[in-house]
């Protein structure tokens, strides 16, 4: 993970090389490459786990969103008449 802290906390800038300012930080090239981020050399797996991590946060984040947006379009129409609240 120590890379890819790296890479976001002195991100690629767009210059020519041989052209950088002495006092800027900057990484080798081959830094920004995520292939060399995985520990032990197994990059595929590093961007598969991300990839799950991701997509199980991003799943979770639609379900909050759709419930909000239920609740918020019933709210609606109840408020304009177009829904009936039921009975109990």
């Amino acid at each position: 993970m120590g890379m890819a802290l790296y890479t976001w906390a002195i991100p690629k800038l767009a210059c020519v090389e041989g052209k950088r300012s002495s006092d800027v930080i900057l990484l080798e090239s081959w830094f920004y490459d995520m292939n060399n981020w995985g520990d032990g050399g197994r990059p595929e797996q590093t961007r598969r786990r991300w990839r799950l991590g991701i997509r199980s946060v991003l799943e979770e984040m639609l379900k909050e969103a759709e419930q909000v947006a239920e609740q918020v379009a019933e709210q609606i129409l109840l408020e304009e008449g177009l829904l009936l609240e039921s009975a109990a």
